[in-house]
This record gives structure tokens, sequence and C-alpha cells, in this order.
């Protein structure tokens, strides 16, 4: 890692400065994680800066994150900058200004809301999850069909109809191969898979009202939505059918994202569907974590492996900690095994901690983070299960 200078730091010099830095926001992204520090730098580990900390160069003075399969850094002047997850290297986004929030996918694509309340997206889009006005149709004997939407090379502004920019976002959600764009009304809307509105009439395809009355939103990286309303009812969207489910669990929520919900009382849950019960939402508590004020739940490097996900969480005095995937570093901690149970997981090189391995205290059979079923082993938080619909 370098300082602005060019000049080299050692790993403990490294490790020293990341540690003497608050950290004040989380993103976890496909096999990597970032750190938004403080003084508004930016650090990663995993698939943009091996299995410890390192500063991105080039970010400062921001205020914050977004991470999927690549990410974004939120500039105080209201321009963004996106990081490429298997580098480290940032950029500036052409001729985008005046954001106030934004959504990076871990199928690669982007949504940002500007102060205006206009939503721009760009990135893939075979669903049109990232608008734009380029379909593709092909011919088949019994006649010309949409096929899908062309790539979105940079910024383009989402629309509400055909020819209607959309206007009142509050804030932006993606998910996989889908984008959502919640209003300043509490009103939902949704573009991409299993959502396309398509208008012919502009070669186009816009957002579409998918819901209302919406409290708190999150996009699980399964590919179902879940959703609480104003009036404390919860439903989830899955198989192209919203569902409703008793919310008893979803009480007392502060933040939801990606499949984690974070209560008021510090505590960290889990949600799954659970495709053989009709389907349901399953929820759990994750066990030995509490005094989070923050979290962030991304795809691990091993995305359809048995520690396909991760999760990191800031606690109320600081301190990181994380569990799921770490195949490529993305815990922080120097190595790449799981993390079974959540534990403090930014050490550095300088720092010692008892840390609790499958391999080295328990054997897989005996962790008690596990239980063994007639299916293998099974996490109870982390599954080999709990992975995409394929």
């Amino acid at each position: 890692d370098f300082d602005v200078l060019g000049y080299e730091r050692t790993p403990a010099e490294n490790w020293e400065l990341f540690s003497s830095l608050e950290t004040v926001k989380v993103a976890s992204g496909a096999g990597y994680s970032l750190f938004l520090k403080s003084d508004g730098t930016v650090w990663a580990c995993g698939g943009v800066g091996g299995n410890e900390p390192a500063q991105i160069p080039g970010l400062t003075g921001i205020v914050d994150i977004a991470a999927g399969y690549d990410a974004l850094a939120l500039h105080g002047d209201g321009t963004v900058s996106e990081i490429g997850s298997y580098g480290g290297v940032a950029w500036k986004v052409t001729g985008l200004t005046d954001v106030k929030s934004m959504a990076a996918s871990h199928t690669a694509h982007f949504l940002v809301v500007k102060n205006d309340g206009t939503a721009w997206g760009w990135g893939e889009n075979t669903w049109g999850q990232a608008g734009g006005d380029a379909a593709i149709f092909e011919d088949y004997e019994y006649g010309t069909i949409l096929v899908g939407f062309e790539y979105v090379g940079s910024p383009t502004q989402i629309k509400s109809s055909y020819s209607t920019p959309f206007t009142g976002a509050d804030s932006v959600y993606t998910g996989l191969e889908a984008s959502y764009i919640l209003d300043n009304n509490h009103n939902l809307y949704r573009l991409g898979y299993r959502g396309i509105s398509f208008a012919p009439e502009t070669n186009s395809c816009y957002a579409l009202q998918c819901a209302q009355n919406v409290e708190y939103f999150a996009s699980g990286v399964s590919g179902v939505s879940l959703q609480i309303l104003q009036n404390g009812e919860a439903d989830f969207f899955a198989k192209g059918q919203s569902y409703s489910f008793n919310a008893m669990d979803l009480e007392d929520v502060k933040a939801l994202d990606g499949n984690l919900i974070l209560k008021n009382n510090g505590t960290v849950w889990k949600w799954n569907m659970d495709e053989e019960a009709d389907p349901q939402i399953t929820i759990e508590q994750i066990e030995g974590i509490d005094n989070v004020i923050g979290v962030s739940y991304g795809y691990g490097g091993s995305a359809y492996g048995p520690y396909g996900y991760h999760a990191l969480m800031i606690k109320d005095d600081g301190s990181v900690w994380g569990v799921g995937d770490n195949s490529c570093g993305e815990q922080g901690n120097g190595t790449t095994e799981p993390i079974l149970i959540p534990q403090q997981i930014i050490l550095g090189p300088t720092v010692t901690q008892e840390t609790v391995l499958v391999d080295e205290q328990y054997g897989v059979a005996n962790n008690p983070a596990y239980q063994l079923d007639q299916n293998g082993l099974e996490s109870i938080g982390w599954s080999e299960f709990d992975q995409p619909n394929k």
C-alpha cells in the first residue's frame, strides 16, 4: 500500500493507520469488502486488496460507499467514482453530479438518486434493470420477440413511463438482475428481472410500481425481496409473486441490508426463503453479536460454495465484525479461512487474537456452529443450501 506521496508503507504501518481511523460504514461486495473511514478514505480487502485491508488510491473526501460486483464511492461534492473489484483502481463516473444515494448490484449494474429526485442507471442490462433505450429483438418462425436490452455504458435517466423521466425518488436498491426505486411517498417501483416494463414506442424500459406504503426494503442476494410496510405488516416477492407472512420477528427494525435485519436493540437477524414451504420466509437471529449499529451483506468469493456469502457488522464501540465466506480474504483477518461464528475480523499483522476456526479447534463435524443432518454439513446461519436460485 502507498500513501498520497507514493511512499510504500510496511504492513505494520498500514495496519497502524487503518486501525487509528474510525470505520463509519462497511460494504460487502463479491469476494471483497470496503471500509469507509472517518477521514474520507476508503480501504478494501479481498478481491481489491488481498487478505488484509489496504487503502484505495485516489479516493478522498468520500461520504458513502456501495459494493456489488464492482463498487461506488460518493464524494462530498456529489460526484461518484467507480471501483473495480479486482484491482482496487477507482475512476470518476463521467457526467454524474449532485448524487445523494446509490446502489451497486452483484450482477454488475448501478443505480443512483440525485438531489432533484431523478434516478439514473448504468451497467449490465439484460433484463432492463439499468434502464436504457436499446431493446434487442430476435426473429422466430412464430414472430419477433423481445429477448433483452443492451448494456448501458454511461448513466442514463430512468423513466416512469415510455416518455416521462422518473421523479420523486428517495432511495435505490439493486437485486439479482433487478432494480428498485423507493419514492418520497413510500411507493416502490421495479425494473428488470420478472418485472420488465417495455415501451415499444421508444424502444425503452421504465419503472413499474409494485408496492405502496413501504417503510423498509431489501433485495436479498438470492433474488427474493423483502419489504416492511408502514403499518408493520411484511411481505416478500419471489418467483414472480408477492407473499404475505407473519412479521412478528420483524418488529423494532432499524435497517435492512440484503438478507440481514438490524434491530434497534443492536441484534442482527438473517432471513431466507424456504422454498419447500410453499414458499415462506424464515428468520433467525445471528448469535454471538450485539450492540451492532451498521450491517452489510454480500456475495463471497466462492459464490456457490458452502460459505457463499459474507456479512460485515459495525458495533457501537467502532469495532468491525464478520461472519461467512473468506475465500478471497474479504474478512481482512490475514487468512482465507471461513468465519463460522461472528468475530472481530480486522486484526492486522501486529495484533493477535485467538481465532475460532473449524479445522483448528473443533474439526468439521464437531464445531458447535454447525449441525449435521442427512444432507450433510449445514451451517445454522451460513449453509450450502443458502444459495441464489439457479
